[in-house]
């Protein structure tokens, strides 16, 4: 089971790949983190439309299981060390969440390269 970061989702819905179509619209339960909800929403209506963001995000919602930010989530990851993930607070937070629901991250996100647990799409 994969936990979609926001690389996948703007990706999906600019300029899919057959393999991120295939990720989103494959047979295994998907599941997103809130904050990249926001994340998407925020690109799509920054490069396109607040139309097409809202648009976005009831597809989004509609295909995938969203999860919250849990005080255990938020506290876990506040713990990362910076020299061992790099990613900013929503990368630490969408990590602490795929950590906590036994998850894949799927992204293409360079801050997720070569991190444990991660499918990693990207170049």
């Amino acid at each position: 089971m994969y936990l979609i970061d926001s690389w996948v989702w703007v990706e999906y819905f600019s300029r899919p790949s057959k393999e991120v179509v295939d990720i989103i619209n494959g047979k295994e339960m998907n599941y997103t983190s809130i904050i990249s909800l926001t994340e998407v929403v925020t690109s799509i209506t920054r490069n396109i439309s607040v139309t097409e963001g809202r648009l976005a995000a009831t597809k989004l919602m509609g295909v995938s299981h969203i999860l919250p930010i849990t005080s255990t989530i938020a506290i876990r990851a506040g713990h990362y060390n910076k020299s061992e993930f790099p990613g900013g607070i929503a990368d630490r937070i969408i990590y602490a969440t795929a950590e906590a629901h036994g998850l894949t991250i799927c992204t293409g996100d360079l801050d997720f390269k070569n991190v444990p647990g991660v499918l990693f799409l990207g170049e």
